[in-house]
């Protein structure tokens, strides 16, 4: 029976919804040529500011030349800026990059799904390709909200995706709704679309008479056609063959590429809706052949893959390497670093190649060793050779020193650094250190409402990639991550802030340029010395180069290399600076080669005279049990004073107070600027074992507070403590009747207007660029309105295109910075006036500086070019806050006179998190405790029950030990030292009283 696929109701909610698609496709064709023509000139301009002509000479091809001309290069970075998502794949082989200036669809297709490689015209476009233009091109966010386009563009996915034509009643209903919020959106921009509910309407008033036609032929009523009605089902069934076209074209797209699950059940769906439907198979002949042409290329390369998988099983079956389960690189590691202890020349290795695959050869120390396995890979022959020459030469013993202790792969004990210790008496000391340059990126791991937001989680995942613990209550993972990063002078990350398809807002920060790390303890030979460098390294950037942290023994340096050229970065350098020791152990002379600040300090100490240099450092460090530098031994852990605290970079205040510390003072406390908290993988090494101290609290209000509740060594000890300081500062321009002129041409005087009030409100600090523009001219005229001053003058072009500018701009900027220190406050003051101002100077950006004074130099030369006064800057006295770190070892706190054990512990729990500062349910207390010292990585507690007989009436309690460190500081910032200290008093009594019961 002829359309017999009509009764299916299914299979109408298909086709309805499938072509409600094609009607908003049509409808919105001249916005979309329109808005697209609109964004390729701004985006022209943009580039024609850079370089006059814009025209590539070369015929860039990205798939061909992975370098562009510097033209396609810019081209490129400037489309980019306008995607919403740089997560999502940006699927470049879509253009051709020497078009962009020419071919405005060129452009367009940066913003579309692959496929559309050859598209040149609209019309060559489905819904998809459009949907995804609006959805991942900025230009169209003025338009429509991305959530409204996203849900149609997921209701086109179901349709593509139906295997069999077929769609649920609510489903339709679904789409529907959805694809009339779209058009509703559109339709003050696209007035046609006010027609696509009833031109919806009618296809579906025709399909629904092309139902009664069968209806009635099925049951011999069969009606005579008229010449109109041959037409309308003519038109219908051609609207019916375009929607099936576009469903065969996607599938053989996706078939193609073969990356998607579902294809096979797809196509088996499409044949077996052909099969049962022979009228469509004459109609959709070309569509349907390519398909099967597409089938066949894929199921003769699957065949291909097929003897492929089957030959490298056969070579698996050939080679077992178990050995190589737990590391595969230490054993060639392990016999270079053998050779270069014993002064032997290095190891060289060749293969066997046969048909199975590759055996191992390996020359050292004058033997010549070959495997015994045929390996799938090079490298596989090479560390299964590398393992018998090991083991080999282990049986020899002729070729070891009697004093030198033999190597083993699987031994665990750090030879290099023991032996340094024992040289450091006498002779020379070298203090190595090595250079990283890295090119990362990392990004939030959610999307936020709020810039802020997405910036403190974006550092929150740098904090964790460095090791860094949670920082102290008040201070924000920012501040943590950048004050570490100038403590070790590494480049500060480059923020960038982004929206995904849901209009919130995420947060990338780049990490770029070199990365310094130097070891501390000293060793016996430079080699030595660069190889603990490249430990070091190796530790700290694990998280950032996603790779497992350095074991106790091994090639460090050939580890560093293969994990930096892994990631496609460059080879590390080293630097090495050697110290000459007398006999009697004391230093002789330094010989610095490219020294950082700490180790010159270092070196200058021990030429100073000092039997033991300690390093002095200007950060707040605190170190928890797996220190990466050895710990002292418990039996050394002894409280004790420093004697000589000396202030790096510190502030006024400071100063004064470090000073009367040397000049007297019976116990000094480290007063630092900075609020750093490491976790015990630190970088910084720990004195000497027998130097190893801790401060005494110098103030008697905490004294007496720890009395009071009985908190004394060994169970409870003062690690640290410290005075944290914060500067604002503020820097003010004067704007005094500027002209803004926006250079940007527009489509429209409205638009012209509105953009130079956005770019005018941006920069003076009245909204961020985000914000909804049709607002930006009231919101600035508001303003000025407020401030009682003249609006600006508006001066607009008569012609398209439309310039627009503001003339007689009169009022102040103000930007406000804050830091641990003056250098800080002033920088970061100096760089947001810099980056807010420089689009109202004519700036598209500035680049950044590395000191306040460059900022502030940067600042003065962008205004006073314009003949504007020098920015004004000025400093306000810092606010303090006090931090004490206190170490609880083996304390057991108890309780009783409980209900039952469950309440018992349940209440010991809670009592033990107030006294870490955590808030939380007495009900979930157990659990909560128990979730905290697994995030930190500490042994959990250890519960005891506790009964006990009064008046024949029994008292249950519960008994816990727990050992944590404790930092405890109010979250105020306080005017004074003084002040800030009496809040922390207040804090550790609050804490304190959790103690009893």
């Amino acid at each position: 029976m002829e359309y017999n696929r009509f009764c299916d109701d299914n299979y109408k909610n298909w086709l309805k919804t499938t072509e409600s698609l094609i009607i908003l496709r049509s409808h919105i064709r001249d916005f979309v040529e329109n808005e697209t023509d609109t964004h390729h000139r701004d985006l022209r301009e943009k580039i024609r500011n850079v370089f006059k002509d814009d025209i590539c000479n070369s015929k860039c091809d990205l798939k061909k030349t992975k370098e562009p001309c510097e033209k396609c290069t810019h081209w490129k970075d400037t489309i980019l800026q306008h995607h919403t998502s740089k997560r999502q794949a940006v699927h470049w082989d879509n253009c051709t990059p020497h078009l962009w200036p020419s071919e405005k669809w060129e452009v367009a297709k940066v913003y579309m799904p692959r496929g559309h490689k050859n598209h040149r015209r609209f019309e060559e476009f489905d819904i998809a390709a459009i949907l995804n233009l609006m959805s991942n091109c900025k230009h169209f966010k003025k338009f429509v909200a991305g959530q409204c386009i996203t849900k149609v563009i997921e209701a086109r996915n179901q349709l593509m995706h139906s295997p069999d034509f077929r769609l649920s009643t609510e489903d339709r209903e679904k789409h529907w709704r959805n694809v009339l919020a779209l058009a509703e959106s559109l339709k003050r921009y696209v007035p046609e679309l006010e027609n696509l509910k009833d031109d919806v309407n009618k296809f579906n008033r025709i399909l629904e008479k092309q139902l009664g036609r069968v209806l009635d032929k099925s049951g011999d009523k069969e009606k005579p056609d008229d010449v109109e009605s041959m037409k309308e089902l003519s038109k219908f069934l051609d609207k019916e063959q375009q929607a099936l076209k576009e469903k065969i074209e996607f599938l053989a797209q996706r078939y193609e590429e073969d990356k998607e699950p579902g294809l096979k059940e797809e196509l088996l769906g499409l044949k077996s809706f052909f099969d049962q439907n022979k009228d469509l198979l004459e109609k959709l002949k070309p569509q349907i052949d390519h398909l099967k042409q597409i089938e066949e290329k894929v199921e003769k390369h699957g065949q291909q893959i097929s003897v492929l998988n089957n030959r490298v099983d056969q070579l698996e079956r050939v080679t077992n390497d178990p050995i190589f389960a737990g590391d595969p690189l230490k054993f060639k590691n392990h016999l270079y670093e053998m050779a270069r202890k014993y002064t032997w020349t290095e190891p060289v290795f060749s293969e066997i190649l046969d048909a199975s695959g590759y055996t191992g050869q390996v020359e050292i120390n004058g033997q010549k060793f070959t495997g015994t396995q045929v390996c799938n890979s090079k490298k596989s022959a090479h560390q299964e050779v590398a393992k018998i020459a090991l083991e080999e030469i282990q049986k020899q013993p002729q070729n070891f020193p009697r004093e030198q202790p033999s190597i083993h792969p699987d031994t665990q004990s750090d030879s290099s650094t023991s032996s340094s210790f024992t040289s450091l008496s006498t002779g020379s000391v070298f203090y190595g250190s090595v250079t990283v340059t890295l090119n990362s990126e990392v990004m939030s791991k959610e999307s936020f409402s709020e810039a802020p937001e997405a910036t403190e989680s974006a550092y929150k995942e740098v904090a964790s990639l460095f090791h860094l613990e949670t920082p102290l209550k008040g201070v924000f993972y920012k501040t943590l991550v950048l004050e570490y990063f100038d403590k070790y002078n590494f480049p500060v990350p480059i923020e960038e802030l982004d929206k995904d398809q849901s209009e919130k807002i995420i947060c990338k920060l780049k990490l770029i340029g070199n990365f310094k790390f130097e070891e501390k303890e000293g060793s016996a030979k430079k080699k030595q010395a660069m190889q603990q460098a490249a430990k070091v390294a190796l530790h700290d950037l694990s998280g950032v180069l996603r790779c497992s942290k350095p074991e106790a023994e091994g090639n460090y340096i050939g580890l560093l290399k293969e994990t930096l050229e892994a990631r496609s970065l460059g080879s590390p350098s080293y630097d090495v600076v050697e110290i000459k020791r007398g006999s009697g152990g004391e230093p002789v002379a330094h010989v610095p080669v490219k020294a950082s600040p700490q180790t010159s300090r270092k070196l200058q100490a021990a030429s100073e005279g000092s039997a033991t240099p300690i390093p002095i450092v200007s950060s707040a460090i605190s170190l928890n049990a797996e220190s990466r530098d050895p710990s002292p031994q418990p039996s050394l852990r002894k409280v004790a004073r420093v004697e000589h605290p000396v202030p790096v970079k510190a502030s006024p205040q400071t100063s004064r107070k470090l000073q009367t510390a040397s000049e007297g003072s019976a116990t000094s406390i480290p007063i630092v600027s900075s609020a750093i908290s490491l976790n015990a993988e630190s970088r910084d090494s720990s004195p000497q074992p027998s130097l190893r101290k801790v401060a005494r609290v110098e103030h008697p209000e905490i004294e007496k507070l720890m009395n009071v509740f009985a908190l004394k060594p060994p169970s409870v000890t003062v690690d640290s403590m410290k005075i944290e300081e914060n500067f604002l500062c503020t820097v003010t321009i004067r704007l005094d009747k500027y002209s803004f002129e926006n250079k940007a041409t527009h489509s429209s005087k409205k638009e012209a207007v509105r953009k130079t009030y956005l770019i005018l409100g941006c920069a003076i600090g009245i909204f961020e660029p985000d914000i909804d523009e049709s607002k930006s001219t009231m919101l600035v005229k508001q303003h000025f309105s407020q401030k009682n001053s003249d609006h600006p003058l508006e001066d607009v072009g008569k012609e398209s295109p439309f310039f627009c500018t503001l003339k007689d701009i009169s009022c102040s900027c103000v930007y406000e910075g804050q830091g641990a220190s003056v250098e800080k406050a002033r920088q970061e003051a100096f760089q947001k006036a810099l980056c807010k101002l420089a689009p109202l100077f004519g700036y598209k950006s500035v680049p950044k500086t590395s000191s306040a004074k460059e900022s502030e130099d940067q600042l003065t030369a962008m205004v006073t070019k314009s003949g504007l006064d020098a920015p004004l800057c000025s400093v306000n006295d810092p606010l303090h806050k006090a931090t004490i770190q206190l170490k609880f070892q083996d304390y057991t706190l108890e309780n009783t006179g409980q209900a039952s054990r469950k309440i018992a512990r349940n209440q010991l729990s809670a009592r033990i998190l107030g006294l870490l500062g955590e808030k939380t349910d007495t009900l979930s207390a157990r659990n909560c405790l128990d979730e905290w010292f697994k995030q930190k990585g500490l042994p959990q507690p250890v519960f005891e029950d506790k009964e006990e007989t009064d008046d024949k009436k029994k008292n249950l309690g519960a008994r816990a030990k727990f050992s944590v460190s404790l930092s405890c500081s109010h979250p105020d910032w306080e005017e004074s030292m003084d002040k800030a200290v009496e809040k922390l008093v207040k804090e550790l009594q609050h804490r304190f009283e959790n103690l009893t019961d």
